[in-house]
């Protein structure tokens, strides 16, 4: 091989003479100078980028995460499924503190109240007979006295509860055992909110450990387009009666 020979690769034609080099930019190198063809540079490039490729996605996944924390983080009372605190006495969906909490049996709801409520903001409830009517808001009022409501917001109303219940009652009126005693908690956030067991997790609902969590929003908008088959309330509880039934054998 010529003293002013560069390799640039294995291949044959990636042999070159210093003089034979095409173009003038080559022509100031000193002889042995090893030059990387096209195809060459690009995989040393490639090479250089996947050696830091996992700390660029772990970089990008927790701007994700801050972005997220700011949209829906706790500077809004939200709070996140799984994290770990409130253990005590809600295993599962924990929390900062800042939350209203109603007992269902100091609620006080007089049936006419929940009528008058329920005519207004629930449709299947107009379809009912006076009997089932009857049977209806029976099922609510027991139903409530059975539960703690947590609203994870620094502001609430007390029909919050009364209509999270009556999906319950919806959902089971045709049932003879409805009270869900395994699931003494309800959840209530104002929107949707993250879930971090396992994965993370954009929820409008869901049903963990002992306890029933739903967006407010989202369940509202259930019952606003009844016909668009979306309805976060009825959908969480068919969860945890189904959970209760067949996976706790109750």
């Amino acid at each position: 091989m010529p003293q002013d020979t560069i390799w640039t690769g294995e291949a044959a034609e990636d042999f070159y003479v210093l003089d034979s080099i095409p173009g003038s930019t080559y022509k100031h190198l000193p002889a042995h100078t090893v030059i990387l063809s096209p195809d060459q540079q690009f995989r040393k490039t490639s090479d250089n980028y996947s050696q830091w490729a996992p700390l660029y996605t772990f970089i990008l996944l927790a701007v994700i995460w801050v972005l997220i924390r700011l949209i829906h983080g706790k500077s809004k009372s939200y709070v996140e499924v799984g994290s770990g605190a409130d253990e005590e006495e809600s295993p599962g969906v924990p929390g900062n503190t800042q939350f209203l909490v109603y007992e269902g049996r100091s609620l006080n709801f007089n049936n006419q109240e929940i009528n008058s409520i329920l005519k207004r903001r629930l449709p299947y409830f107009n379809t009912l007979s006076g009997t089932d009517k009857d049977k209806f808001i029976f099922r609510i009022q027991k139903f409530m006295k059975q539960k703690t409501f947590k609203i994870h917001d620094d502001s609430g109303f007390k029909e919050m509860p009364m209509l999270i219940s009556a999906a319950a009652i919806q959902f089971s009126l045709g049932m003879e055992k409805y009270l869900l005693p395994d699931f003494p908690f309800i959840h209530i956030f104002p929107n949707g909110f993250l879930g971090i067991d396992q994965t993370i997790r954009y929820l409008e609902g869901n049903v963990s450990d002992n306890s029933i969590n739903i967006s407010w929003k989202h369940f509202l908008n259930g019952y606003q387009y009844p016909s668009d088959g979306q309805n976060v309330g009825l959908h969480e509880k068919a969860h945890a009666y189904y959970i209760q039934k067949f996976c706790y054998k109750k």
